[in-house]
């Protein structure tokens, strides 16, 4: 069986053609309160309020039909819960993300191909 990053969207499977990016990467950052910085001494105050996930995904070779199922699967709103696979938790994590800047750029206008659909979500708040 083949290694599935991306399970659900809002609850509902996410089809089989996109569950496998050509590009999966998923970063961890902190999250500071306004006051976070360095003090006079130098020394940093974190003041850390959490952690959220970043994730920037891209899938080769899609047709324009099956680019906008995709988009359309991650911006149908404007906060999603999405079911992925986290090596921060080893294993499986359900976040509410919101989608970052989305590309598509033209491989074939005559054959109707679209390479390197790419976006990235971003967990809407910290743990």
């Amino acid at each position: 069986m083949a290694f599935t990053p991306i399970l659900q969207i809002n609850g509902t499977n996410v089809p089989v053609g996109f569950r496998q990016p050509s590009k999966y990467q998923v970063s961890e950052y902190d999250v500071s309160d306004e006051n976070a910085g360095r003090t006079s001494d130098g020394a940093m105050q974190k003041n850390l309020l959490g952690k959220c996930l970043k994730v920037e995904m891209s899938w080769n070779v899609l047709n324009s039909t099956q680019a906008q199922i995709l988009f359309s699967a991650f911006t149908a709103n404007q906060y999603f819960t999405v079911k992925l696979y986290s090596p921060y938790a080893a294993g499986y994590v359900e976040k509410q993300f919101y989608v970052g800047d989305r590309s598509a750029p033209c491989y074939s206008a005559a054959l109707d191909i679209w390479q390197n659909i790419a976006f990235n979500i971003i967990q809407r708040t910290p743990d």
